[in-house]
């Protein structure tokens, strides 16, 4: 709730109320896919990791709607080295905490594009 009024006085802030509509439709996208994965393969994502990228996607979305993506590339690359070691320990069945992975990879993604274009979106 906190985030969602926060994006709304950034809006108008930057004199682009509409600007939310196009956050707001970009964000759903990601919770209607986020939600048809679990759905599908419960055992594969757990509902907790599924929370925490739509919290990524909205707050990375205020750039547009490839920063999300970004944020889970991020979060999958940093995520790499610790799925190849449980894959090498335990073969197929080597499960990881993906959790700090995305929460690094939002980060790593925000800070980025802080550095780069400023909040603006």
């Amino acid at each position: 709730m906190l985030v969602a009024v926060l994006l709304r006085l950034a809006s108008v802030a930057y004199g682009r109320p509409a600007h939310l509509l196009s956050v707001a439709a970009s964000a759903a996208a990601v919770l209607i896919a986020g939600e048809v994965l679990h759905r599908l393969g419960p055992g594969s994502v757990g509902y907790g990791d599924i929370r925490l990228i739509n919290a990524s996607s909205i707050l990375t979305v205020w750039w547009g709607p490839q920063w999300p993506r970004w944020a889970l590339l991020t979060g999958a690359a940093v995520a790499v080295p610790q799925a190849a070691a449980a894959h090498a320990r335990h073969g197929p069945a080597g499960t990881i905490a993906w959790a700090p992975a995305l929460a690094a990879g939002t980060a790593l993604t925000v800070l980025a594009r802080l550095a780069t274009h400023g909040a603006a979106p």
